[in-house]
């Protein structure tokens, strides 16, 4: 058993690994395992006499070093990193952000917009959500930065969902992921062609509005900014969206 302990082969691999420094958390009395008992963490040397593993003094492990050994475990990206400034919320597996009201260049290919068409159109601040591979759109109104509170509106686009979901089809998607800079998500949504609705026409935009018009008017260059008055509600805000699609607290 302890000879297991000291050298561990991996399976697959044809090669092994050999037990060289020990991770000690110290905890509180009573508070074995939980977050808010933690005194602090060591890197400890380990050398082998006999056979046996001996442990010897350690030195604090700075927060760094060990973010860096979790990242080397799971193979993936490292962790730190300057936050993106439109970056909402970011974990293993999800991100959240949001793009102020700009103009964008979209494409479309429908009847209610005359056919194909394509031009620089004003849009409204938008929030995009990507979790597990699923991956949401939303609207807000206003130019400040969305805070949890924020309601949600759902998009006037085709190709989404009732729920926000985007229809991905043959777009061809980062891929990195989660991990991808945000403008290569943004690029992707934009940089297709809107085809169809996805709900009925009438519901993406507040009752008794027209949907093909308005993408008509904006494509014309009639409107400098989007109407968010014209959004329709979806009794949602950003923490309700937080909640349901990625789990958890905001």
């Amino acid at each position: 058993m302890v000879g297991d302990m000291i050298t561990t082969q991996l399976v697959g691999t044809g090669s092994s690994l050999k037990l060289e420094h020990a991770i000690l958390l110290y905890t509180r009395s009573g508070h074995v395992g939980s977050g808010p008992g933690i005194g602090f963490v060591t890197i400890n040397p380990v050398r082998i006499e006999k056979e046996n593993a001996v442990i010897g003094p350690g030195q604090p492990a700075s927060r760094s070093a060990l973010v860096d050994a979790l990242d080397q475990l799971a193979d993936r990206e490292p962790t730190r990193a300057l936050y993106h400034p439109r970056l909402l919320g970011r974990g293993a597996d999800y991100a959240v952000w949001y793009a102020p009201p700009g103009k964008r260049h979209l494409a479309f290919n429908h009847p209610s917009v005359g056919g194909k068409k394509a031009g620089v159109c004003p849009l409204p601040g938008l929030v995009f959500f990507l979790v597990r591979g699923d991956w949401y759109v939303f609207a807000y109104r206003g130019n400040r930065r969305p805070s949890a509170r924020t309601l949600l509106y759902r998009t006037p686009f085709y190709n989404v969902w009732a729920e926000g979901r985007i229809c991905v089809g043959n777009i061809d998607l980062p891929k990195q992921g989660a991990a991808a800079p945000l403008e290569q998500w943004e690029d992707a949504f934009f940089g297709t062609w809107f085809t169809h609705p996805n709900i009925p026409e009438a519901r993406l935009l507040r009752e008794g509005e027209n949907c093909g018009r308005l993408w008509k008017a904006l494509l014309s260059g009639k409107k400098e900014a989007f109407p968010t008055d014209l959004l329709a509600r979806m009794d949602m805000r950003l923490e309700d969206a937080f909640r349901k699609l990625v789990g958890g607290g905001v």
